[in-house]
């Protein structure tokens, strides 16, 4: 929505992993909130498996440092983005962003989990920008750039070198 509201101020929009599709969300189930209650190592647990269930496909990949990041968006965040997510503001808006767009996603992002989800939303981006990339990381779930960080970045570097020149 920022990107819409500042034509050229935003000089370009890369979606990673976005919600705001409206109907096209899949709104993972099972993940918890902490009890006030819950020990460290309880709430470290309960998140462990939030991450199992809403941002990473190999679980595998979650590491001390991913529960610790999670735990500190959790504790410091501003906004409550889980009502947010299921809303359409991002369908809405982007038939009026001007700059640039492209989108990341991994491949198995629990929030387009049906068949055809990731395809629709590069259709409704190249609907108003034909040329917008849109990159599917194979292998990576929600949170692709911390669970594929190299892939991902390489994909975004991509995106930004082809870009017009600022």
């Amino acid at each position: 929505i920022v990107a819409r509201d500042t034509p050229g101020r935003c000089l370009s929009y890369t979606a990673v992993g976005a919600s705001g599709f409206g109907a096209l969300h899949d709104p993972p189930q099972g993940t918890r909130l902490a009890d006030p209650e819950m020990t460290d190592a309880e709430v470290d647990e309960l998140q462990r498996r939030n991450l199992e269930i809403l941002m990473f496909r190999d679980t595998a990949h979650i590491d001390d440092l991913a529960i610790h990041i999670h735990r500190r968006n959790l504790e410091c965040g501003r906004v409550r983005s889980r009502p947010i997510s299921l809303t359409d503001g991002l369908l809405k808006a982007i038939p009026d962003i001007k700059a640039p767009m492209a989108g990341i996603w991994g491949e198995f992002d629990a929030t387009a989990s049906r068949p055809g989800a990731l395809e629709k939303r590069a259709e409704i981006f190249r609907q108003y920008q034909p040329e917008a990339p849109f990159h599917v990381i194979a292998g990576a779930g929600h949170w692709v750039m911390y669970e594929a960080a190299e892939a991902f970045t390489e994909k975004l570097i991509d995106v930004l070198k082809s870009r017009p020149p600022y």
